[in-house]
């Protein structure tokens, strides 16, 4: 796909500015720099319905993975990315501020990001230990998440469409740019945008409620 040729060519271009730069290799060019990129097409505008989210948490109750159900709902009440839900550690969660820290995330940029009731309360249900919040290995969530989605018949929900889902609802909610950023991590209001697909009749009732 589009994605994977970028980071390829990126690779192979660093790779020669290192050896030039930094190696003292003669390169005359990178010659990597006359290759046009192919667009990266990746934009998506799925919602998850509270209908798929029951589903879901029926399925996983069912499997008795509790574990996945807590991030499932996590990832939809904060809009982190499965990493960082992930890697999230006790020492770095305050419940009575409502924030969760993120020291490491995939933009280089540390984040505090604000829980709303339903995050801290499902924090609060669990064993506090020292260590990861969600004991459940990436690959863990990876495969239990393909294996749900094709006994749903869900294969078009990526575990990513829940922060779009999160993103969207705040906006929904009522907040403003600035706001989302702070929770989702956004530096640029335009990648941000990609993220929001708001419905249209939730919009309507706002208005009608004005």
């Amino acid at each position: 796909q589009a994605a994977t040729v970028c980071r390829e060519i990126h690779l192979i271009k660093h790779a020669l500015t290192i050896a030039k730069n930094e190696w003292g290799y003669d390169l005359a060019d990178n010659v990597v720099d006359k290759v046009k990129l192919p667009r990266i097409r990746n934009a998506r505008s799925r919602r998850v319905s509270d209908d798929e989210i029951k589903r879901i948490v029926r399925h996983l109750t069912d499997l008795s993975r509790v574990d996945v159900i807590l991030v499932v709902r996590f990832a939809l009440e904060t809009a982190m990315r499965r990493g960082e839900i992930l890697a999230l550690e006790w020492k770095y969660v305050d419940l009575k501020r409502h924030t969760a820290h993120l020291p490491k995330t995939k933009n280089g940029h540390a984040r505090t990001v604000p829980m709303t009731n339903l995050a801290v309360q499902l924090l609060s249900s669990m064993d506090k230990r020292q260590g990861r919040v969600f004991p459940v290995t990436s690959d863990a969530l990876k495969m239990c998440w393909r294996r749900m989605i094709v006994s749903l018949d869900l294969t078009d929900l990526h575990f990513h469409d829940l922060r779009h889902e999160a993103i969207s609802r705040f906006f929904e909610m009522g907040l403003n740019i600035p706001e989302v950023a702070l929770i989702s991590g956004h530096r640029d209001p335009r990648m941000l945008l990609r993220y929001t697909h708001l419905v249209p009749f939730k919009l309507a009732e706002k208005l009608a409620a004005m």
